[in-house]
């Protein structure tokens, strides 16, 4: 089997794992106020379109977004 694919499948259940841990916890308390904060990144070929709840989240994702450009460069280079 591919790494890549491998790799991916395992990404898939680490985060089903994680969230079904966050569920677990949380069940039976009571509800808390918390304080979320979120971004993303959508690529429309090689133009990144970064969002955030606020400037550091932007920030954080304006970063990944590179890294994540960068690797797909590389990809298509090898």
């Amino acid at each position: 089997m591919n790494l890549l694919i491998l790799s991916g499948i395992a990404l898939i259940l680490i985060g089903m794992l994680f969230m079904a841990a966050g569920l677990m916890r949380r069940t039976g308390q009571e509800p808390e106020k918390t304080h979320v904060e979120g971004g993303g990144v959508i690529f429309i070929g090689p133009v990144p379109i970064i969002f955030g709840s606020n400037p550091r989240i932007a920030l954080i994702i304006a970063v990944i977004a590179v890294v994540l450009m960068l690797m797909a460069i590389v990809y298509l280079i090898m």
